[in-house]
């Protein structure tokens, strides 16, 4: 009889159905017991190894359950990972398409100006070009004393720091070509 305390309350309302008892869901622990051990088919041996198939079978259920929710685990997680990888590609595609298509227009806009017969180094006038009056054009490029990126002097309070790449370089016309009415243009030049 001490077997039966090895199981649960539903090892051993399992083992009163087997044995054909009817057990309430409101019995203890202890009138279970008590009903088995009190019925006619009572033989401790062969009990003894049914109720030890029954503990076995709950818990070879409880492995195999928890082995079902590791591989869902393991495949949502590699689900997971391969929808971040496709994004991840996604991007590279988007920003290798956006390098191409700036290459493209860089290399239209060097056809053009070979096409037009201007030297690439001159300044062009194009819609893009900005006008800069006498008061705000005081130089051209100057050479930052604190970085090694080159600035505008628009006015005395604003410098503006540009990076220049080995595509672009900014022109402008020379200081000395203004006087107090002119204006000049200034505009990128692909190089």
């Amino acid at each position: 009889m001490a077997f039966l305390t090895k199981g649960k309350k539903e090892d051993l309302r399992k083992l009163a159905w087997e044995m054909g008892l009817s057990v309430g869901e409101d019995l203890r622990i202890l009138d279970i017991k008590h009903l088995i051990v009190n019925s006619e088919k009572y033989e401790e041996a062969s009990i003894k190894n049914l109720f030890t198939n029954i503990i076995e079978e709950r818990l070879e259920k409880i492995k195999n359950d928890e082995q079902a929710a590791e591989q869902e685990r393991k495949k949502a997680e590699q689900a997971e990972e391969e929808e971040r990888k496709k994004a991840e590609q996604a991007a590279d595609l988007e920003r290798r398409k956006a390098e191409m298509d700036f290459e493209l227009q860089k290399l239209k806009l060097q056809l053009e100006a070979k096409m037009s017969g201007v030297p690439q180094n001159s300044v062009r006038r194009s819609k893009y070009s900005q006008k800069m009056t006498n008061s705000t054009a005081k130089k051209g490029i100057c050479g930052s004393k604190k970085s090694n990126l080159p600035y505008f002097m628009l006015s005395r309070q604003y410098r503006v720091s540009l990076p220049l790449s080995s595509s672009y370089i900014f022109q402008c016309c020379k200081p000395s070509e203004y006087d107090a009415t002119s204006t000049g243009d200034f505009q990128a030049v692909f190089k």
